[in-house]
């Protein structure tokens, strides 16, 4: 794959100097540095080599737990911008099942750039984010679909706005790129820790957070809130 990136290089390279301009070579690859190597993607050699402009990390399903300091740490080392990204496909779910609402989205989109930007990333993808002006039940306006990309790109816009933060719950179709989630989660009589990450909103002496948990329980949902000020 090394030699294939190196090859798809030097071709932009070459087109460019033909036009007289750079061209931007952007990788999409797996949740974290080792599983793309085992996978068969040095990233880390793409950045040494300087083969690759932007590193697009994450398949999208795990947005709270993936490894995104040891992305930035290798970015950084070799002056490479690190985009995380979001697979909003499997978001349907979240506002048409369970808040019914499509202001869901909108929130949960937030609440992940929020932690994004908290983690410092060097920007955001929204990946699949057309998909839901599309589904034949319950699609969603254009201007709900598309209203985070005027609210996420800075921090500043985020600020005293609702949002919804998450506890990754699954890595959806592809398992074998994804970090482990820390959901579903076995209640007994054990303890059981999991961890809510949040964003800029933790430090808002203004903020009040309201928890969400769904159990499963005798194959019925039961909605359990918890109301604390943050």
């Amino acid at each position: 794959m090394t030699d294939f990136i190196k090859q798809v290089r030097i071709t932009l390279n070459e087109i460019g100097k033909s036009r007289g301009r750079d061209y931007t070579l952007i990788v999409h690859v797996p949740d974290s540095i080792q599983t793309s190597l085992m996978l068969g993607l040095d990233v880390e050699k793409w950045m040494s080599d300087e083969l690759v402009d932007i590193v697009i990390a994450g398949m999208g399903f795990n947005p709270y737990n993936m490894p995104i300091q040891n992305w930035k740490e290798i970015g950084s080392r070799y002056g490479i911008p690190i985009y995380t990204s979001l697979n909003t496909r499997p978001l349907f779910k979240l506002y048409r099942d369970t808040f019914r609402s499509s202001e869901a989205w909108v929130k949960y989109i937030r609440g992940v750039a929020d932690w994004w930007w908290y983690c410092n990333v060097d920007g955001i993808y929204l990946f699949n984010l057309f998909t839901h002006r599309e589904f034949n039940t319950q699609p969603l306006d254009k201007e709900i679909v598309y209203k985070p990309l005027n609210e996420i790109g800075e921090v500043t816009s985020l600020k005293k706005k609702s949002k919804i933060y998450g506890v990754d719950s699954g890595p959806g179709m592809f398992a074998q790129a994804s970090v482990a989630s820390e959901l579903p989660a076995i209640l007994d009589i054990n303890e059981r820790r999991i961890k809510l990450n949040t964003g800029f909103d933790v430090e808002d002496e203004d903020a009040v957070f309201v928890i969400h948990a769904w159990l499963n329980k005798d194959d019925k949902d039961e909605i359990v809130n918890f109301i604390g000020g943050g």
